[in-house]
C-alpha cells in the first residue's frame, strides 16, 4: 500500500512537468513565428547553389550511412521563412513551410520559393510535419538571423566534436575512461560528418549528448530524487527539437553512462542482472511518458487551436509506416527492412575495424593481465546485449515501410547494442567486473 501514494506522486509531478513543458514550448514557437523573416531569406538565398548541388538525399562518399536526410533539411529551412505578426498561432500550430506548387522535391520547393523573391502572399502554404512540435524552429530562426546556412553548419562542425570531448573528458574524470573508448566508437558509428552537415541529424546528437555531459557532471545531485525526472525530461526535448524516430539514442546512451556511474556507488550498485532490467524499465518508462506524452499534448493544442483534428491523419501515418509496401506500392519484405539496416552498419568498414580491432584487444588485455569477471557476469552482459538487439531487431520489422526506406538514417539505432556490448566487455574483461571506487570522506 506504501507504493501507492509514492505512484500518485509521482503521477502528479509528471503531469506538471509535461503540461508546463508544453506551455513553454507553445510560447516559444510563438515568438520564433513572430520574428521577421527578412535577413533570414537574405541569408538562405545566398545558398541555392548548395541546394541545388545536394538535392534531398546528398551522399557525403559512397557510403548509404552517410547520406544525409536533406529533404527534412530542406523543410526546416522553408518553414523558417514563415513569420511574422499575422496569423501566429496558426502558423506555429500548423509548422507551415511556403511551396511553390511545381517542384516534387523539397530541395526545389524551396530554390523555386527563393528565387521567386520573397513575399508571402506569392506563396501556397502546406504543413507536412503537422504532427511534430518543430520546436527546432526556435534556435533555427535565431541562428538565421545572424549566420547562413553554411556557416550554422561550419559551427556545428566545430561544436558537436567539442560537446563530445567534454564528455569524454568528464567521464575520464569519473573514472570511466575505458567506457569513454565505447561512448567514442559509438560516436563513430553515428557518423560525425553527416550529424554535423544534417539539420535534421544535429537536433538529435544535441538532444543525446548535451543529457549525457549533464548527467556525468551532475550525477551526486540527481541520483537521489531527480534522475526520473532527468530522464522525462531528456524525452520531452528530444521530441520538442527532434523529428525522427531514432530518438531512443537519447535515452540509451545517458542510461548507460547512468549504470556505469551506479557501479562506482554502493548504494546504487546493480546486484543482479533482474535488478538491471528493473532499473531499465523505471527510467525507459520516464522517458516514454515524457516522449508520447509531450507528443500528445500538441495533437491536443492542434485541436483546441487548429481546426479539426490530427488524429487521423497520425493514425494513417502509422499504418503507412508500420506497412509492407513503400509509397509506389511496391513489396518489402520484414525481413528486407532488418537486413537492410544492418547492410548499412556493416558498409561502414573504417568504424567496422575499429570495433573488431576493440573487441579483440579488450579480450586479449583481459585474458593476459588476469582480469576477467566470472562467468557468471559474462553471460549476464552477453544477455543483456543479446535482450537489446532482439527488441530493436521487433522494432525493425514492426516498422518495415519506414526502416527500409530511412535505412541511412534509422542504421543508427544500432549503436545501442554495439555501445552496450562493448561496455560490457569492458566490464567484464578489464576490470574483474569491479571499478574502482570514489573516495568519500568518512561518516557521509
Amino acid at each position: 500500500m506504501d507504493q501507492i501514494p509514492i505512484f500518485i506522486k509521482w503521477l502528479v509531478r509528471t503531469v506538471i512537468i509535461l503540461i508546463c513543458s508544453a506551455v513553454i514550448g507553445f510560447l516559444l514557437l510563438l515568438a520564433a513565428f513572430r520574428l521577421k523573416t527578412g535577413l533570414i531569406f537574405g541569408h538562405l538565398l545566398g545558398s541555392v547553389l548548395t541546394f541545388e548541388n545536394e538535392g534531398d538525399g546528398y551522399d557525403l562518399g559512397g557510403i548509404d550511412a552517410y547520406i544525409m536526410d536533406s529533404y527534412d533539411d530542406a523543410i526546416f529551412l522553408g518553414q523558417t521563412l514563415v513569420g511574422g505578426e499575422e496569423g501566429v498561432i496558426d502558423n506555429a500550430m500548423h509548422c507551415y513551410e511556403y511551396t511553390m506548387g511545381k517542384e516534387s522535391s523539397q530541395s526545389g520547393q524551396l530554390i523555386e520559393v527563393l528565387k521567386a523573391g520573397y513575399g508571402a502572399e506569392a506563396f501556397g502554404k502546406q504543413s507536412p510535419l503537422i504532427r511534430f512540435w518543430c520546436g527546432y524552429l526556435v534556435p533555427l530562426k535565431l541562428l538565421l538571423k545572424f549566420l547562413t546556412f553554411s556557416e550554422m553548419r561550419l559551427l556545428n562542425l566545430l561544436f558537436q566534436p567539442v560537446l563530445m570531448y567534454l564528455l569524454l573528458y568528464l567521464m575520464h574524470k569519473k573514472g570511466l575512461g575505458g567506457y569513454a573508448i565505447c561512448i567514442f566508437i559509438a560516436w563513430l558509428l553515428l557518423g560525425p560528418v553527416s550529424l554535423g552537415l544534417s539539420l535534421t541529424f544535429s537536433g538529435f546528437y544535441y538532444c543525446t549528448v548535451i543529457p549525457c555531459i549533464l548527467l556525468t557532471m551532475l550525477y551526486d545531485r540527481l541520483r537521489e530524487k531527480w534522475m526520473t525526472v532527468f530522464f522525462l525530461l531528456t524525452g520531452i526535448s528530444v521530441i520538442y527539437f527532434c523529428i525522427n524516430f531514432f530518438q531512443l539514442i537519447s535515452f540509451a546512451f545517458p542510461f548507460v553512462i547512468l549504470c556505469l556511474l551506479d557501479e562506482q556507488d554502493e548504494r546504487y550498485k546493480t546486484a543482479s542482472m533482474i535488478d538491471g532490467i528493473k532499473k531499465a524499465f523505471i527510467f525507459f518508462t520516464n522517458w516514454a511518458v515524457g516522449f508520447f506524452g509531450m507528443m500528445c499534448l500538441k495533437w491536443i493544442l492542434y485541436s483546441v487551436f487548429a481546426d479539426g483534428s490530427i488524429f487521423k491523419e497520425i493514425y494513417e501515418n502509422i499504418l503507412m509506416r508500420a506497412g509492407s509496401t513503400d509509397k509506389a506500392g511496391n513489396a518489402i519484405s520484414r525481413f528486407d527492412a532488418v537486413a537492410e539496416n544492418f547492410r548499412t552498419v556493416f558498409s561502414i568498414r573504417a568504424w567496422l575495424i575499429l570495433e573488431i580491432v576493440f573487441i579483440l584487444w579488450v579480450i586479449v588485455y583481459g585474458l593476459i593481465k588476469k582480469k576477467t569477471a566470472g562467468p557468471k557476469k559474462l553471460i549476464s552482459a552477453f544477455v543483456m546485449t543479446f535482450i537489446t538487439l532482439s527488441l530493436l531487431i521487433v522494432w525493425y520489422a514492426l516498422f518495415a515501410n519506414h526502416v527500409y526506406i530511412h535505412a541511412f538514417i534509422m542504421y543508427r539505432l544500432m549503436s545501442i547494442p554495439f555501445l552496450i556490448l562493448d561496455s560490457c566487455l569492458v566490464y567484464c574483461f578489464c576490470q574483474k567486473g569491479e571499478l574502482p571506487r570514489r573516495q568519500r570522506p568518512e561518516g557521509t
